[in-house]
């Protein structure tokens, strides 16, 4: 299949694979290499990015809008979002953060009520987190001509500062 994301921790990398349109899957191997396995199949593709954090990793579904938490020491997923075709999700020490359409989102880690951080024109295509930040990248469309923005909201949401505008699309 495609490699659509990938994520370490300090033993493993994890990737995820996708082979449109059967159902994706999450491989890791040791970090100085090794026996490759399957970690996680998933019951539809899988996207929207790879994330690890506080001994889970994060995924999402991209047909079903799930966004679940995955134990590195294995188990059953948990879901901690459900929502309407996320893509390009990372995470910090408090909430998983995604884009889904053209609006930035937010949960925590645990699961719970989700956030609408920002919403948009454009469509975010890129997204980080960095202190109290989240920034993403903004594309306004396929016409040619149009360009793309960099911005930041606040963790908790807030107004929308553009950085960059006018920038050749992201």
């Amino acid at each position: 299949g495609t490699i659509t994301a990938m994520a370490a921790d300090a033993t493993h990398l994890y990737w995820v694979e996708t082979a449109f349109p059967d159902s994706g899957s999450i491989r890791r191997m040791p970090l100085g290499g090794g026996p490759v396995e399957t970690f996680y199949s998933g019951s539809a593709p899988l996207g929207g990015g790879l994330a690890i954090r506080g001994g889970k990793l994060y995924v999402a579904d991209l047909f079903s809008g799930r966004i679940v938490a995955l134990a590195l020491a294995g188990g059953s997923p948990q879901d901690v979002a459900i929502t309407t075709t996320p893509k390009r999700l990372v995470t910090d020490d408090l909430n998983v953060y995604w884009i889904s359409g053209t609006s930035i989102h937010a949960v925590p880690l645990a699961g719970g009520e989700v956030s609408t951080l920002a919403d948009g024109p454009g469509a975010p295509t890129d997204l980080c987190v960095s202190g109290d930040d989240v920034f993403w990248t903004e594309y306004g469309g396929d016409a040619h001509g149009i360009l793309g923005t960099v911005n930041r909201v606040s963790r908790s949401g807030g107004d929308v500062t553009v950085l960059a505008d006018g920038v050749r699309p992201p």
